[in-house]
């Protein structure tokens, strides 16, 4: 502790050393040693007292104090710095935004450029804590010089652990939607693929209260179609026709609203269909709006790859015979191993089947274009169908096996149609060969029964596929 004393001959000392004349019997007490290293001098601060004594100790007291803040200044002054800046470890980017945290002596914000500056830390041991949302937390000890200390910190980013999230189906009762669903499903339009029945014909068939004007009897031409009772004579429209002599429900293909209906009833193909939903005027208000005036129909049309009807036995004649998309498979067909598994059980078919119909038909001599058989009528008839029938099914089984995809396969039927049509010329070919002797229809026959059989079963296989 220091002492500043005013002596009664009226002089002023501090710590020994006099400082002015003041007003005696002031005794003003000033500590130090605190806030103030003692290598640093104070400054020499002159007093003067020229009021009463009171005022005299008021004066005294304010220049202590001026004292004691002087050496404060000069302290904070001479602390040394903590700075630094953060970077991405990757790819060396600042840091932005992160939390800096000098424990005991407050929390910093990295600036754009991913800098902090900490100012007059006292030196020694401290704990840097970083923390970003991207890259965590770290922590780094850092021992402060009196020079102070510039830093880089390189971050690398964290994985951010969620808690799990649980998606749950939501089901939705049909009997409490508040309105009626007349819909008509891919299994139901399935049944009209490959008849003359378009989107129109389907919807009168199917929902009660459709139907439809024609201005002509021409297929494919557009018409109007109606809920009955919507022919009022109203001069008002729906947004989804332009007719106005139509009072057209508004439609709807695939979320998006057809400005002109009749011409899509006719044009657009059932098999393109996923579902047909009908919603009529009393209801479609709520769902759609005041432009539903007339009711809505809402057309919702088949992803690619989606599959076929799963009920394919029902489906129309004509509709297996349709040519498969290739587009909607995500790879080739696989043609080459097709071929050559066909060939193999073509060839061993021709050998069995020839076998066989060996056993009953042969030729009277070759100088006849004639053909006898040794065994009854309908022997003689199984005999000739199994040296077609026993090829014909045995590559017709190997296409589709080795034609199988995840997707699709090929249609068995089309496959063995495709193998007789070249087998019965091929045998045509042999039997011809046999009476003139030509050695190039012999081998043209040949060449139908062992090539020809095994390439017809390869492109039905390709072309004619059902879904899994």
């Amino acid at each position: 502790m220091s002492r500043i004393v005013l002596h009664g001959a009226g002089r002023v000392s501090y710590m020994g050393s006099p400082l002015d004349d003041v007003t005696p019997g002031v005794s003003v007490v000033v500590q130090t040693g605190y806030l103030r290293p003692p290598s640093i001098e104070l400054p020499r601060v002159r007093l003067r007292a020229t009021q009463a004594p009171a005022a005299g100790r008021r004066s005294a007291l304010l220049s202590a104090l001026l004292l004691l803040v002087a050496g404060t200044a000069g302290a904070q002054e001479s602390l040394p710095h903590l700075s630094g800046f953060i970077q991405d470890g990757a790819t060396g980017a600042p840091v932005t935004g992160a939390e800096v945290t000098l424990l005991g002596f407050g929390t910093q914000i990295s600036d754009s450029l991913g800098t902090f500056d900490f100012g007059a830390i006292p030196p020694g041991d401290h704990v840097l804590r970083l923390h970003h949302l991207a890259y965590g937390t770290h922590e780094e000890d850092v021992a402060l010089g009196p020079e102070g200390a510039r830093i880089q910190i390189r971050v690398s980013p964290a994985a951010i652990e969620l808690s799990p999230i649980r998606v749950e189906a939501e089901r939705v009762d049909s009997r409490a939607l508040g309105y009626q669903q007349n819909r008509i499903s891919r299994e139901e339009l399935a049944a009209f693929e490959g008849t003359t029945m378009d989107l129109g014909d389907i919807l009168t068939y199917r929902i009660p209260g459709i139907r439809i004007k024609r201005d002509n009897v021409l297929m494919g031409l557009p018409y109007c179609i109606e809920f009955r009772g919507a022919s009022g004579g109203s001069i008002l429209r729906g947004r989804g026709t332009t007719d106005p002599g139509c009072n057209s429900p508004e439609v709807y293909l695939d979320g998006v609203l057809v400005s002109n209906p009749s011409s899509l009833y006719p044009s657009i193909p059932v098999e393109t269909v996923e579902s047909i939903e009908v919603i009529p005027p009393s209801e479609a208000g709520s769902r759609f709006g005041t432009g539903a005036l007339w009711g809505a129909i809402v057309i919702e049309s088949r992803r690619p790859g989606r599959p076929w009807s799963s009920n394919s036995q029902e489906e129309a004649p004509a509709a297996a015979a349709r040519r498969f998309d290739w587009d909607l498979e995500p790879g080739n067909h696989p043609g080459g191993r097709v071929f050559l598994s066909a060939l193999a059980a073509n060839a061993a078919g021709v050998a069995l089947g020839l076998a066989l119909s060996n056993e009953c038909i042969r030729f009277r001599n070759p100088g006849f274009d004639s053909i006898v058989s040794d065994c009854s009528g309908e022997g003689t008839m199984l005999a000739a169908a199994a040296g077609v029938a026993i090829p014909a099914v045995s590559a017709a089984a190997a296409a589709r096996w080795a034609g199988d995809t995840d997707l699709s396969r090929g249609r068995f039927m089309a496959a063995t149609i495709g193998a007789a049509v070249a087998l019965i010329p091929g045998y045509a070919f042999l039997i011809s060969s046999r009476r003139d002797g030509s050695g190039a229809v012999e081998a043209m026959g040949s060449v139908m029964l062992l090539i020809g059989a095994p390439f017809a079963v390869s492109v039905a296989d390709r072309l004619f596929r059902s879904f899994r």
